[in-house]
């Protein structure tokens, strides 16, 4: 789906998310055309998404944050991509930057999810090439109970004893820096369907 928003009218009031793409909808729940969107896996490999967000000059970062650049019809798509995917896979330096949790969908968002028979919240997976991945990173530090650790992908030379004592699952790759179809692969082999 592509949505097109502004984040406050005149009026005051949040504009409504339109769906621009496959075709034009008018005013659309970002949540439900995400959720319902197919999605059909390639052979041997996930879907993958793509979601970045950049101001209208171009920037991609307000003070070395994403956030900030966002309005509610963003957070709104956010949500519903968030929502969606059975796995999020971030870069080290973003995760490190943006000081990454654990996915924790709110209970509307559950909800729509167990509807479809997805489980609750996705997985995190943190892709590192040298195994700089902040130990204190709150993905690692403050986990939701009873749910599985983030996962740390690093090549063949990537140095994790930083994580030796953080509840952390972590993969070597079989090349010196994680080539982006192993790093697919592997999520692949742990289930997922979507990976954003």
């Amino acid at each position: 789906m592509g949505a097109a928003s502004g984040p406050i009218g005149r009026t005051g009031r949040v504009r409504p998310v339109h769906q621009l793409h496959p075709l034009p909808a008018g005013a659309v729940d970002p949540l439900a055309c995400y959720l319902d969107d197919p999605r059909p896996a390639p052979p041997g490999r996930p879907w993958v998404m793509l979601k970045m967000i950049a101001s209208i000059d171009g920037a991609t970062a307000v003070d070395g944050r994403s956030g900030e650049l966002g309005g509610p019809g963003d957070r709104a798509v956010f949500r519903a991509v968030r929502g969606c995917c059975d796995w999020i896979l971030v870069a080290s330096g973003t995760a490190n930057a943006e000081r990454y949790r654990r996915p924790s969908l709110d209970d509307d968002v559950r909800a729509a999810r167990a509807a479809r028979g997805r489980p609750d919240d996705p997985r995190l997976a943190i892709v590192t090439a040298r195994g700089s991945v902040d130990p204190g990173l709150p993905a690692l530090t403050d986990p939701p109970a009873g749910r599985p650790p983030a996962l740390v992908l690093t090549g063949r030379d990537g140095d994790l004893t930083a994580l030796s004592g953080v509840e952390v699952e972590t993969e070597r790759l079989d090349a010196p820096e994680p080539e982006p179809a192993a790093v697919v692969a592997a999520l692949g082999r742990r289930g997922a369907r979507v990976v954003l």
